[in-house]
């Protein structure tokens, strides 16, 4: 009797332990669901606000700015394992960037212990748009299928996007500098801006199970550029559509990569 009492006793702590990771934590103005932070990713909760709000990652001097547009957002927790602190801010209204006044509204903590520190890059996000449903997610398998060299599968669908798909200049030049990608309608309208384009191939990438970073830049005039780093296990390439469609330069992409970039 006395041993099954010890085992139920280390079954409730089991479920304890999990059912406190998984809880979501609750703020004045946001919750956070923490539960997946060892797959390297939030999902933050706005709740009931008409305030243009933004979300602010950090981790010791990294951080990272994300709008808070939408109900919910998943969140990359790229700087690997550890504490990080998940801040809400109130944005004012101006259409200067760099004198935009931001109030705090919330702050929570969140611990990450993944073992990889590239497995965010294996997942969904607010830049990355993809579920298993997706049919570029359906077209990716398609595409690879029968492929065993992880390189030939990315340079297989980044050619797919080069050749079936339009650079969207109008879209380059009028949309904000801030503004998130949008998969779903590049994808149905076979049409893209930078951060489209390169999304969509990030995207396909992630979802045959090959890590991949979307790296958001700028050129040296000013706009945002955007590009895809696939890891491999032997080398690490370099992608991006529009640099097939002759849209920029390969010399560009790789001095502008890592100059002040974030990978999401």
């Amino acid at each position: 009797m006395k041993k099954w009492k010890m085992i139920l006793v280390l079954l409730l702590a089991i479920l304890c332990l999990t059912a406190a990771h998984a809880e979501v934590q609750n703020g004045r103005y946001m919750k956070v669901d923490d539960s997946h932070t060892d797959d390297g990713y939030i999902t933050v909760q706005r709740l009931e606000t008409e305030k243009k709000l933004m979300v602010v990652v950090k981790r010791f001097d990294y951080e990272v700015e994300y709008p808070l547009d939408e109900e919910t957002a998943v969140l990359p927790l790229q700087f690997g394992h550890g504490t990080y602190d998940v801040q809400l801010y109130e944005v004012s209204e101006s259409e200067d960037e760099e004198t935009r006044a931001t109030s705090l509204l919330d702050s929570i903590s969140v611990s990450a212990s993944m073992e990889d520190n590239l497995v965010c890059f294996l997942h969904p996000n607010i830049y990355v748009q993809y579920s298993p449903d997706s049919p570029w997610v359906q077209k990716a398998e398609e595409l690879t299928r029968g492929i065993t060299d992880p390189v030939k599968k990315c340079t297989t669908i980044n050619d797919y996007i080069a050749d079936n798909f339009m650079y969207d200049y109008i879209k380059t030049v009028t949309v904000p500098q801030d503004a998130l990608p949008d998969v779903q309608t590049c994808w149905d309208c076979r049409m893209g801006n930078d951060q489209d384009l390169a999304a969509l191939c990030c995207a396909m990438i992630r979802s045959r199970g090959i890590p991949a970073m979307l790296f958001k830049g700028s050129y040296t005039y000013g706009r945002p550029a955007y590009w895809v780093l696939a890891v491999l296990d032997k080398e690490s390439i370099v992608l991006n559509p529009i640099e097939k469609m002759y849209i920029a330069p390969k010399e560009d992409m790789i001095q502008y990569l890592f100059n002040e970039a974030i990978a999401y």
